[in-house]
C-alpha cells in the first residue's frame, strides 16, 4: 500500500515537473508569434477563397490534411494566437500519452521513462514549431502516434475482452490519423513491432528467439491493419498528383539512375541519422543566442537557468520519498544491464526505420526547413539517447547528462524560435511603414523586398501574404487564388531572372500570381534603424546597406504604380502587431509619398514639422533626407538645400548618392532654379 501511496506521488510530481519544463521550453516566445513562413499562404488562401480550399489545397496528396486545416481555419480564421496555443495543447498531450507508452513499455524503470518523454517533447531538431497553421497536423499526429502506441501495449496488457477490443480500436484509429496526416511516419510502425517485441518477451526467459517471434507476432497482429490499410488505401484508391510525394515517381529514380541514386540514399541516410541522434542534441541553433542583445541574452539565459532548478528540485523531490521498487539500486554497477540494451536497439530500429521512408522520397533530416522530416523518429532518438546516458556508472551522473541535454534543448528551442520572432517583428514594421508610404498598389505589381535581418530565399509569401493581406483582403470565393500582388523570390539569381524580363505566372498549390520584370515595384529596409524606402525610378537612390539586388533591379522601380491619395490602410494589430509611434520613419514616408505626387510645398511643411518635433534619422541613415533636400531645390531655398546637403554628404558615397538622385531628376524631366543647378553642378557633381 505505501509503495502504491509512493508511486503515485512520484507519477504527479514527473507529469508536473514535465508540464512546467515544456512550458519553459515553448512558452517565452510562443506568446508573441504571429505568422511565419509557409503560414502566410495558408492565411490568405483560406481568407479569399474560404474555408472550403484547404480540401483542394491537399487533394493531391493529403486529403486528410485538407479536412483538418478546414476544421481549425473555419475555428479560428486569420487569428494566429489559437493556432499557436493549440498546437502547445497538443505537444503538451503528446508528452503525456508519451508518458503513459514509456511507463507501459518499461514499468520498472519509470524514471528511465520519464527522461525519454523529457527528451522526447523538447526534441531540439524540429524548429519549425513557430508556424502555428503549418504545425498543427505534424504535432497532433504525433499525439495520435504516442497514444496508438500506448493502447497497443495497453491492449495487450488487458485480458477483459470488450476493453481489449475498444483498446485495439483507438490504436488502429489513432495509428491511420497518424499516417493520413504524416504519411512519411509509416517506417515507426517496425518500431511499433519491435516495442511489442521488447514488452512481451522481457519476462520470457529461456525461450528460443523463434518462439519470441511468433509471441511478439501473436501480440502484435492486429496493428499489421494500420500500415495496411493506408498502403492499401494509397497505392491502388488514391490518386496521388503531386510528383514529390508520389513514391513510385521517387522510387522510379533507381531505375533512371541506380548507382547515382543509390549513392544519393546513402549519404542522405547517414546524413540523417547524425542529424536526428547527435547534431541536434548540440543545439545548432543556441549560438545564435550569444548574438542577440544583452537583454535577449539575458532571458535566455534565465529560462535556461530556471529548467536546470526545476530539474534539479524534481530530482531531488522524487529520490527523498524514498527508494522505488523499479530501480532499488539505480545504476552501481558499470555493466549495461537489460533496460539499456532494450533502449539503445529499439532506439537504432526506430531511427532507422523512421528515416528510411524520407530517404526514399529523395529527401533528408536536416533543420530549419526540412526539420519536420525529423518528427516521427524523435521519439526513438530520445530512447536512444537515455540508453546511452544509462551506459553511465551511477544514477547521479545520469540525471546530471539528462538534465545538461533538458538545458541544451530548450537553448536551442529559445534561440530559434527567437530568431522566427525577430524575422516576424521585422516583416510586421516593414508593413506598417509601407502602409504609411503607400495607400494602395496597382493590382499586377510585381514586388522586389528587401527585409532587415533576413532571406526568405523561395518563400515569397512572405511577402505576397502580407502585401495582399493589407491592399487585397477582400474575398473572391475563386479557387485557385488568384494574388493581386505577386513578390520575387530572393534568390542570387533573381537579379539575372529579372535582367532576361519578360512575364509569366507563378504558384502554389491553390494560388497564383503575377510576376512581371517589366513592372516591379522595389522596397528596401537596410537596417533595423532605416526606414523602408520605396525606390523611384525618376530618382534612384541607395542606402550604403542596400544589397547589390536592390541597386540593380532599383532603377526600373515604377513608384507610380502607388496610389498618392488615400488614407493608409489599417493594419490587423493580431497579426501585425500595434501600429509604431509617429516617430521620424512615419514623417520620412509621408515626405516620400509627397515627393512621388511632386508636391513639393507639402515636403517643405512635412520637414518644418520634424524640426518642430526634433526628428532626424540615425547618423548611418542621412540619406533618408532625400526628399527634403528634392524639396528645398525644387522650391529654390538654397540655404535649406546647403544646411540638408551638409547634414547629408558624409560619408562620400552619400555626395554620390546624393549627385545621381538630382541628376536623373532632371533627366526625367524636373527643373531645379539656375542657383540651384549651379550649386548642384559645383559642389556636388563636380
Amino acid at each position: 500500500m505505501l509503495k502504491k501511496q509512493l508511486r503515485n506521488r512520484t507519477v504527479w510530481i514527473e507529469i508536473l515537473l514535465l508540464v512546467l519544463v515544456t512550458c519553459l521550453g515553448y512558452l517565452p516566445n510562443l506568446s508573441q508569434a504571429t505568422i511565419f513562413r509557409d503560414d502566410w499562404y495558408y492565411t490568405m488562401d483560406g481568407l479569399l477563397a474560404g474555408p472550403g480550399v484547404f480540401q483542394t489545397m491537399f487533394s493531391i496528396d493529403r486529403p486528410a490534411r485538407g479536412l483538418f486545416f478546414q476544421i481549425y481555419f473555419q475555428l479560428f480564421g486569420i487569428n494566429p494566437a489559437p493556432y499557436h496555443i493549440a498546437s502547445f495543447i497538443w505537444r503538451l498531450l503528446m508528452g503525456l500519452a508519451a508518458v503513459w507508452f514509456l511507463y507501459l513499455l518499461w514499468p520498472k524503470r519509470r524514471h528511465i521513462a520519464f527522461w525519454m518523454t523529457l527528451l522526447f517533447v523538447l526534441y531540439p531538431g524540429y524548429t519549425r514549431w513557430m508556424e502555428g497553421f503549418e504545425n498543427q497536423p505534424k504535432v497532433f499526429a504525433l499525439f495520435l502516434m504516442m497514444l496508438s502506441f500506448a493502447m497497443t501495449l495497453k491492449a495487450i496488457q488487458e485480458t477483459r475482452p470488450l476493453p481489449r477490443t475498444l483498446l485495439w480500436l483507438g490504436s488502429i484509429l489513432s495509428g491511420l490519423g497518424n499516417l493520413f496526416l504524416i504519411d512519411y511516419a509509416i517506417g515507426m510502425e517496425v518500431f511499433r513491432f519491435f516495442c511489442v517485441a521488447v514488452y512481451v518477451n522481457r519476462d520470457r526467459h529461456g525461450t528460443s528467439l523463434l518462439e519470441k517471434c511468433l509471441a511478439a507476432l501473436h501480440a502484435w497482429w492486429p496493428s499489421i491493419l494500420i500500415p495496411g490499410i493506408f498502403l492499401v488505401w494509397r497505392l491502388f484508391f488514391f490518386h496521388n498528383a503531386r510528383t514529390e510525394t508520389d513514391i513510385g515517381i521517387q522510387v522510379g529514380r533507381l531505375a533512371v539512375s541506380p548507382l547515382r541514386t543509390l549513392a544519393n540514399w546513402v549519404i542522405h541516410f547517414f546524413q540523417s541519422l547524425t542529424n536526428e541522434v547527435l547534431i541536434a542534441w548540440a543545439a545548432p541553433y543556441g549560438q545564435h543566442l550569444f548574438e542577440q542583445r544583452l537583454r535577449v541574452i539575458a532571458i535566455g539565459l534565465a529560462v535556461v537557468t530556471l529548467t536546470t532548478l526545476c530539474m534539479l528540485a524534481g530530482g531531488y523531490l522524487l529520490q527523498k520519498i524514498g527508494p522505488r521498487e523499479d530501480d532499488p539500486l539505480p545504476g552501481n554497477g558499470s555493466t549495461p544491464t537489460g533496460w539499456q540494451i532494450e533502449a539503445i536497439g529499439l532506439g537504432l530500429v526506430g531511427v532507422v526505420f523512421g528515416v528510411l521512408p524520407i530517404i526514399v522520397a529523395n529527401r533528408y533530416v536536416g533543420f530549419g526547413a526540412y526539420s519536420h522530416y525529423s518528427l516521427p523518429a524523435s521519439i526513438a532518438a530520445a530512447i536512444l539517447v537515455v540508453g546511452f546516458v544509462g551506459l553511465l556508472k551511477n544514477y547521479p551522473a545520469r540525471a546530471l547528462a539528462v538534465t545538461g541535454l533538458v538545458m541544451l534543448a530548450v537553448l536551442n528551442q529559445y534561440s530559434a524560435s527567437y530568431l522566427v520572432l525577430l524575422e516576424e517583428k521585422s516583416v510586421a514594421n516593414f508593413w506598417h511603414q509601407a502602409a504609411w508610404r503607400m495607400p494602395q498598389i496597382q493590382p499586377g505589381t510585381t514586388l522586389v523586398v528587401n527585409y532587415y535581418g533576413f532571406t526568405y530565399g523561395e518563400d515569397v509569401d512572405a511577402v505576397n501574404g502580407p502585401a495582399n493581406l493589407i491592399y487585397y483582403p477582400q474575398p473572391t470565393g475563386q479557387i485557385p487564388v488568384l494574388y493581386r500582388l505577386n513578390g520575387t523570390k530572393q534568390y542570387d539569381w533573381s537579379v539575372k531572372e529579372f535582367l532576361a524580363g519578360g512575364s509569366g505566372f507563378s504558384g502554389y498549390r491553390t494560388h497564383y500570381g503575377l510576376v512581371d520584370y517589366g513592372n516591379i515595384l522595389v522596397m528596401t529596409q537596410s537596417d533595423p534603424t532605416a526606414c523602408v524606402h520605396v525606390i523611384d525610378s525618376r530618382w534612384p537612390w541607395f542606402a550604403y546597406d542596400d544589397r547589390d539586388q536592390m541597386m540593380l533591379m532599383g532603377p526600373s522601380s515604377r513608384a507610380k504604380n502607388i496610389s498618392t491619395t488615400g488614407s493608409p490602410p489599417k493594419l490587423d494589430s493580431r497579426i501585425f502587431g500595434r501600429e509604431p509611434s509617429h516617430r521620424w520613419c512615419y514623417y520620412f514616408e509621408q515626405a516620400e509619398l509627397a515627393a512621388e505626387a511632386s508636391d513639393w510645398n507639402k515636403v517643405v511643411e512635412i520637414a518644418k514639422e520634424v524640426d518642430n518635433r526634433k526628428l532626424h534619422p540615425a547618423d548611418t541613415n542621412r540619406l533618408e533626407l532625400m526628399p527634403f533636400l528634392q524639396a528645398y531645390g525644387m522650391v529654390g531655398d538654397l540655404d535649406a538645400f546647403d544646411h540638408t546637403v551638409s547634414r547629408m554628404r558624409l560619408p562620400a558615397y552619400n555626395t554620390v548618392q546624393m549627385c545621381n538622385a538630382l541628376s536623373t531628376m532632371q533627366k526625367n524631366g524636373y527643373t531645379f532654379p539656375r542657383h540651384i543647378k549651379e550649386y548642384i553642378d559645383s559642389t556636388l557633381c563636380k
